[in-house]
């Protein structure tokens, strides 16, 4: 299975959706929320760990997304970024936000991890190589430590 690229659509559940928030330093602190969701990719049915900045999820998801009934499906393009535990594409997960923001992409990873409660912390744990939420939280870390994300060519 390779890793989604540029030109798969994904698709999730409306209600699927959990917000997280994602902290990093660009000068100074900063903080915003995303919704962490878990979307499957059309291509092969596997599941795509996919991140959208919440304003952006709640105010613009037509722009991005085409929405039928509780169903919305994306078409990755250059204006979405990813992350990724190794050059295999190995747990690539998938950002939809103000490309401006410049958190490492193990922002993405911990708060993920982190989270308390839900199916989508679980499933998002699963999907990055983990039986349940918190194991190895810090070894799992240390792959995904000093990378941006990385843009779609």
């Amino acid at each position: 299975m390779a890793p989604v690229q540029k030109g798969d659509i994904i698709s999730f559940t409306l209600d699927s959706k959990r917000e997280v928030t994602v902290t990093w330093s660009q000068i100074t602190n900063k903080s915003e929320p995303y919704y962490a969701i878990v979307a499957k990719n059309t291509r092969d049915n596997v599941d795509v760990n996919f991140f959208v900045q919440k304003n952006w999820f709640d105010n613009e998801l037509n722009k991005f997304a085409t929405v039928d009934g509780n169903t919305a499906r994306v078409t990755i393009t250059e204006k979405f970024q990813y992350g990724q535990k190794n050059a295999q594409g190995d747990f690539r997960f998938i950002v939809y936000h103000d490309t401006s923001r410049k958190p490492y992409r193990h922002r993405f990873i911990e708060t993920t991890l982190l989270a308390k409660g839900g199916d989508i912390a679980v499933k998002l744990a699963k999907a990055f190589g983990y039986d349940q939420v918190g194991t190895s939280v810090s070894d799992f870390l240390k792959t995904f430590l000093g990378d941006y994300l990385h843009k779609f060519q």
